[in-house]
């Protein structure tokens, strides 16, 4: 994929028009913003989380929620990750995998080493960080064990075994899990092997009686309450998924405004990847991968801020590293279905 007018693959070999940049490659415009998200990271490894102030100011917050999601979106990118799109070796040039796929790996290690330090001692983590005000709640804690138990010093079997039982703690003191929190955490019980097939269960009938739309404490949206849905079937191969898909495929694409968007860069980039974990190449993919091609900032190399949880809090490095992972899984899937 080489020259100013390379395109990204049209979604399975479809009619629409391709997705096209403007003026540079896939290639180019992924390494322009991994060097944005690069410059974001902290000397501890973490991926600041900001919020708007009552001036309308971003201030800075820190939370371990928003950088496990960094990394796990990150994980394409990363050769060391069982979800490395490999296929990026044929779709990417020499010059840019030299640089993303290292670039990736490094971050990766540097958030698990910032949420192996914010763990407490029973195995939680909390939303604003180890020693706040905020006690520790299962979401949190789900999505941020799901990353260090990637990590080679993880700790094996008695680390794991500590979180999962802090999980059953935290969940049976609290009284308002809702769907994505509930996906989140079955995607880590699912990764270390736990039986999950009731829970995959529940889960489904939570989302096909309207779990999705109910108001979540922490989730902004239908479409992100939908992402972690997805990304728990995808990565826990969670049984029910033609189920899921026949479910929440319609009210997705219902959301699809006209110019291929979601709504802002962050949902779009949430709304492709739902797209891709429910194998739905074709025109709406297409489409949104040209949405989020038009609304990336050229000058800055990412993508820019929204909002990703109920009461603030999000940055640029968010909206940039799903966008990135949006698009190369979806570039990916086009190359597939026009081989």
């Amino acid at each position: 994929m080489t020259g100013a007018a390379a395109a990204i693959p049209d979604v399975g070999g479809r009619s629409p028009a391709p997705a096209r940049w403007p003026d540079e490659t896939l290639s180019e415009a992924l390494a322009a913003a991994a060097a944005t998200v690069v410059r974001e990271q902290l000397p501890t490894g973490e991926l600041p989380t900001y919020v708007r102030g009552g001036d309308g100011r971003l201030e800075y917050r820190r939370s371990p929620l928003l950088s496990s999601f960094v990394h796990d979106a990150l994980a394409v990118f990363d050769p060391a990750s069982e979800w490395m799109e490999r296929e990026l070796l044929d779709l990417l040039t020499p010059a840019v995998r030299r640089r993303l796929f290292p670039v990736a790996a490094r971050m990766r290690r540097k958030l698990r080493a910032f949420l192996a330090w914010d763990e407490e001692a029973h195995g939680t983590w909390r939303l604003l960080g180890r020693g706040s005000g905020i006690g520790p709640d299962a979401d949190v804690t789900a999505c941020a064990a799901c990353a260090v138990l990637q990590a080679r010093a993880h700790g094996g079997e008695l680390r794991w075994r500590r979180h999962v039982a802090s999980l059953e703690r935290l969940r049976r003191d609290a009284d308002d899990e809702g769907v994505a929190e509930a996906a989140n955490v079955v995607r880590f019980l699912a990764l270390i092997g736990e039986d999950v097939e009731d829970d995959a269960e529940r889960l489904l009938d939570r989302i096909a009686a309207g779990g999705l739309d109910e108001d979540s404490h922490r989730y902004t949206g239908w479409i992100a309450r939908l992402y972690c849905a997805t990304r728990a079937w995808g990565q826990g191969a969670l049984p029910g998924r033609d189920e899921l898909r026949a479910t929440t495929l319609p009210g997705l694409l219902d959301r699809q405004e006209d110019d291929g968007s979601f709504g802002g860069p962050l949902d779009t980039a949430l709304g492709l990847l739902c797209l891709v974990e429910l194998d739905r190449p074709g025109p709406a993919a297409s489409r949104a991968m040209a949405a989020l091609a038009a609304s990336r900032r050229a000058v800055a190399g990412g993508w820019p801020y929204q909002a990703a949880f109920t009461h603030g809090g999000g940055s640029c490095a968010l909206s940039t590293t799903l966008a990135m992972a949006a698009l190369a899984r979806a570039a990916v899937d086009a190359a597939e279905g026009t081989a």
